[in-house]
């Protein structure tokens, strides 16, 4: 009986190890992961890649953040900037196992898509600054998925960047733009509360069909 109960325990401990070493195959496979515990914000810098229209405030301006480690690991942090009103819209950080995976899953399909230019980190990162403090000047704050993305943007030196960050709309007042995922209702009862009625200019869905007034 006992030598049966040993041989269970050896049976369990194999399983064990198996799942284990199971598991440690699977994150080292290609799939994303978010840095959390990992800081790679002192990993060299790979690119920073800002929209080709970012100086147009009445466009959201994308900003690409990447750093590769020296095993050949890549971190990517990226922003959603809106520098006529909101400020810091959304973020990510993600993690790849190497820079074709990076390449393959993100890089390419992004460049297929939106019309980027690499830049200076300093720019990027008085980007992101001018735009935060602009929302802030009108009651909006960064969304909370930016706080992973920062890190990875590491030390940075906006204020050597000498290059003048537009905010607002074409007439200095600011300026909203409803997207598909903004509470377009709440977005003004802030505007109104903070910056007052007739002192800012937007454009909102009224219809199914997407008209704008």
């Amino acid at each position: 009986m006992a030598k049966r109960s040993q041989q269970k325990r050896q049976k369990a401990s194999i399983h064990k190890k198996a799942r284990r070493k199971k598991s440690q195959a699977k994150t080292s496979s290609g799939s994303l992961r978010t840095p959390s515990a990992k800081d790679t914000s002192t990993w060299p810098l790979q690119e920073c890649l800002v929209s080709e229209n970012w100086q147009n405030s009445e466009e959201i301006c994308q900003i690409y953040v990447a750093r590769q480690s020296p095993q050949g690991h890549v971190s990517v942090a990226g922003f959603i900037v809106d520098l006529a009103c909101l400020g810091i819209k959304n973020g990510f950080a993600n993690l790849y196992p190497s820079r074709a995976e990076y390449n393959a899953h993100f890089r390419n399909k992004l460049l297929r898509q939106s019309a980027m230019v690499d830049v200076d980190l300093n720019l990027a990162a008085k980007i992101l600054q001018v735009g935060k403090e602009y929302a802030h000047s009108l009651g909006f704050k960064p969304h909370p998925d930016t706080r992973d993305a920062f890190k990875i943007m590491g030390k940075t030196y906006p204020e050597k960047c000498h290059e003048k960050i537009p905010t607002g709309g074409p007439e200095g007042k600011p300026f909203f733009i409803a997207g598909p995922y903004d509470d377009a209702e709440k977005i003004m009862a802030i505007l109104n509360r903070n910056v007052g009625e007739g002192n800012y200019t937007y454009l909102v869905p009224i219809s199914e069909e997407g008209l704008f007034r």
